[in-house]
């Protein structure tokens, strides 16, 4: 595996492990912690259209908003400890330059990202933040 696909290949992982126990020991599956992180940092980005980047059929144009209840608010804070360390733990040791370098980096890949999804017809809104 070419040391691109093995780093995301890993960064997934590690991704998911973070949060796997707290996910565990709450009864939420891998893709229910996602969309509540998603929502969470992405309320604008609230339809189940905007999660999956695809659009509507032409003859169905509902649009389900999907909120964040009261109630999910200990989960929220829970996944968004985890989703921190998880940032913390990739970020130790770099300095605040190395951090601006890495950030304007990848910003091109994702620029780069968008338009060759845009190329090949699976563009869509894609949100600045890592929020799942």
């Amino acid at each position: 595996m070419n040391d691109h696909l093995y780093f995301a290949a890993s960064l997934h992982r590690l991704y998911n492990l973070t949060l796997r126990d707290f996910g565990r020991a709450n009864g939420l599956s891998q893709t229910e912690m996602h969309v509540l992180l998603f929502l969470h940092n992405n309320p604008d980005c609230n339809t189940a259209r905007d999660m999956v980047h695809l659009r509507p059929e032409e003859n169905n144009r509902r649009v389900n908003r999907l909120f964040l209840l009261p109630a999910a608010a200990p989960l929220i804070e829970g996944l968004s400890q985890r989703q921190g360390q998880f940032f913390r733990a990739l970020q130790r040791g770099l300095t605040p330059e190395q951090q601006a370098q890495a950030d304007a980096y990848f910003a091109v890949l994702q620029r780069n990202i968008n338009a060759e999804l845009a190329r090949l017809g699976e563009g869509g809104p894609v949100t600045d933040r890592a929020g799942t």
